[in-house]
């Protein structure tokens, strides 16, 4: 939604009038990875369950490449981890926006005999209870 003003590249009135301002109004195109927050980004960040329940060192997407961050024990889905400075610029030099890595625990979608079987022994073994 911002306008860049270029004085004196637009169009003229008349033969001798002087050429007016050209106005150009920004709009972004929807991103595959990042949403936009004003100057902050927002980022899906997909952690296997043991990664969200032990913690992991994982590479997140950047503007210009990746980030590496700690994600903390027992950390829940839908957690928003900021990498300050990493969103988009500001006019003037100002703080760039921050980007959110936003944590979504995923399953996998079939389970190898194995899994299933380390899964269900998980299940007995445990005593959490997410819906008590």
């Amino acid at each position: 939604g911002s306008v860049i003003r270029l004085a004196g590249q637009g169009g003229r009135r008349g033969r001798s009038a002087k050429p007016g301002d050209l106005r150009l109004q920004i709009h972004l195109e929807p991103h595959p990875v990042f949403r936009v927050k004003g100057h902050d980004l927002e980022t899906d960040l997909r952690l296997a369950p043991w990664e969200a329940a032990l913690g992991c060192k994982v590479n997140v997407p950047i503007v210009d490449g990746k980030a590496s961050i700690t994600v903390p024990a027992g950390t829940q889905s839908g957690r928003r981890i900021r990498l300050r400075g990493k969103g988009l610029p500001r006019p003037r030099g100002a703080q760039p926006g921050d980007l959110y890595a936003i944590t979504r625990i995923v399953v996998p979608d079939q389970l190898t005999a194995r899994e299933r079987a380390l899964f269900e022994s998980l299940a007995r073994e445990s005593g959490f209870r997410p819906r008590d």
